[in-house]
């Protein structure tokens, strides 16, 4: 039986809000044989709709390490997938990764605590790396971020403001950063709050050039909803 590995508690609430979203990254395959492989989930209407952006974009395709396509996004159709996939053989055509999880049942202690120790730094260097990847939407010349494309270009990237709302769900998860980081979370949900308004707003002169009905309604039905949870996070961290 394949494991799933997620980098973050995926508990209820994670699990709806992927399952809202149509998409989930960040995860891991740890087959049998002890070998760990990168996925990432999409829904048939999410994969459309990125795929019809990356077309306006001029990019006819969309290719992902480890792309599974789900009916949904429940833990109940992933681990159904990635246990069907493995007893096929689909992991061993895939680009591997040596496994940090294998346990020596001789030394099982020891082999425990470099693995928990391990694990801990690779939470600690992909919680950094969400860190600087959040502080560069505030950096003018990065223009392979989210906040470059929404502010200076006037498009709503939905691949990278997914990226961008997950980075922020795991530095959120983390809690370890100086409370004087968390303003940066502010800034960038109020900031795209705050575009996004302004494209309503009839009498203001923004307009967010991708912004049609379809990324209307998503964002009436999804993206506003999951940026409130996001600040309200931020903010129950802030005040701790």
């Amino acid at each position: 039986m394949a494991t799933l590995i997620f980098e973050f508690d995926f508990d209820e609430r994670p699990e709806f809000e992927a399952e809202s979203r149509g998409y989930l990254s960040h995860v891991k395959v740890r087959t049998d044989n002890d070998m760990v492989y990168p996925v990432l989930f999409y829904d048939p209407v999410r994969l459309v709709q990125d795929l019809d952006e990356a077309c306006k974009s001029g990019n006819r395709f969309i290719a992902e390490p480890g792309l599974i396509v789900l009916r949904s996004i429940t833990l109940r159709d992933m681990q159904a997938a990635v246990d069907r996939l493995e007893a096929e053989g689909y992991f061993d055509r895939l680009a591997r990764f040596a496994s940090d999880q294998i346990i020596d049942p001789a030394n099982s202690n020891k082999t425990a605590a470099l693995t928990a120790s391990g694990n801990a730094q690779d939470q600690d260097a992909r919680c950094r790396d969400a860190w600087q990847r959040l502080a560069n939407n505030r950096d003018d010349e990065m223009e392979n971020t989210f906040c470059y494309q929404l502010f200076e270009l006037k498009r709503f990237d939905r691949k990278l403001f997914l990226s961008l709302c997950e980075d922020m769900d795991l530095v959120l998860e983390k809690r370890a950063a100086p409370k004087e980081n968390y303003k940066l979370l502010v800034w960038i949900i109020s900031c795209i709050f705050r575009s996004v308004f302004s494209h309503f707003d009839k009498s203001d002169s923004y307009t967010i050039t991708n912004f049609d009905a379809g990324m209307s309604q998503q964002w009436g039905s999804e993206y506003l909803e999951e940026l409130r949870v996001l600040l309200e996070k931020t903010i129950d961290v802030a005040i701790e």
